[in-house]
């Protein structure tokens, strides 16, 4: 769902880098609905098969 692009490691070992959220399955979506909880905003849920196959080819 979330993918994490690390930076090379600093000297002091802290590590930095940045995050790109993806679509949520309409699936997983509704099983956060289910269990009455919000779908976060950084997500969003997929409008169609198309958008989660972007996610997937961006791997």
């Amino acid at each position: 769902m979330a993918r994490f692009t690390a930076r090379p490691m600093t000297p002091d070992g802290r590590v930095h880098g940045t995050f790109a959220h993806h679509p949520l399955p309409r699936r997983a979506a509704d099983r956060l609905h289910m269990a009455n909880q919000p779908v976060p905003q950084a997500f969003g849920v997929a409008h169609d098969a198309a958008q989660l196959a972007t996610r997937e080819a961006g791997r």
